[in-house]
């Protein structure tokens, strides 16, 4: 359920939208959803199981890199070797 405030500011910004072009309107539907999409990311990568997997992925990394556990990839310097 939408909290009060946010009913209100969509009714404004349906209001003012309306007044816009086709293409405003659409451009400001898009902004709103890409917005509504990074809110729930936010949510979602700062949820306690969320920040709880980052610290154990960051545990095994650094285990990884204490015992030597790592692989060498090519750098651009070695790339101009073959190149």
């Amino acid at each position: 359920m939408a909290t009060d405030e946010l009913k209100a500011a969509f009714q404004l910004a349906q209001e003012r939208a309306e007044k816009l072009s086709l293409k405003g309107q659409e451009m400001i539907a898009k902004k709103i959803l890409r917005d509504i999409e990074e809110a729930e990311w936010d949510e979602t990568l700062t949820s306690p199981e969320s920040l709880a997997f980052q610290e154990q992925v960051l545990k095994e990394i650094e285990e990884d890199i204490a015992t030597g556990n790592t692989k060498n990839y090519l750098t651009v310097d070695d790339l101009e070797k073959y190149l």
